[in-house]
């Protein structure tokens, strides 16, 4: 019931692309990080929910008006600013779990999603880079495709499992 109601607006997303992609890419990373710190606080870490939250928030966007690059240089400054954050408390103990669980959110839900906009759109990250002559063979939609694929590889493998 759930795909059936998720798939064809999702899919349609992808198609159309633009901002209101990178609005749908954010909103699954920030619920996910949001469930992500729910269960590493349940076993005692304390993340820094609202800067991991709106770095998880940021990297979409980052990739879709720059490139990989300036969303490399947020991750290092969010690591930056969670120890910073953790020199300014009073009690230090269970630093590097707090530092860990929230950057560790930010990487493994929000950079790696991130990606999902540079796939949807390869063939401008191209342009963009490397001129108009490196698109020149490329399908613009060539980016849909992919994304639908990594979509039916991944639906297909949480069916299967």
């Amino acid at each position: 019931l759930t795909a059936a109601i998720l798939i064809p607006p999702v899919a349609w997303v992808c198609y159309r692309g633009g901002l209101a992609y990178v609005a749908v890419v954010i909103v699954f990373p920030v619920a996910a990080v949001n469930e992500f710190y729910n269960l590493i606080s349940a076993k005692g870490a304390r993340p820094h929910r609202l800067l991991g939250t709106v770095a998880v928030a940021l990297l979409p966007v980052i990739v879709y008006v720059g490139d990989s690059f300036y969303a490399t240089s947020l991750m290092t400054a969010v690591l930056l600013g969670l120890m910073i954050l953790q020199l300014a408390q009073r009690e230090i103990h269970e630093a590097i779990a707090s530092v860990s669980a929230t950057f560790f959110g930010v990487f493994y839900v929000g950079w790696l999603l991130a990606h999902a906009v540079s796939v949807r759109f390869i063939s401008e990250d191209l342009v963009r880079r490397y001129g108009d002559l490196a698109a020149v063979d490329i399908d613009p939609n060539v980016g849909f495709f992919y994304m639908i694929l990594c979509l039916t590889v991944a639906v297909a493998c949480d069916t299967g499992a």
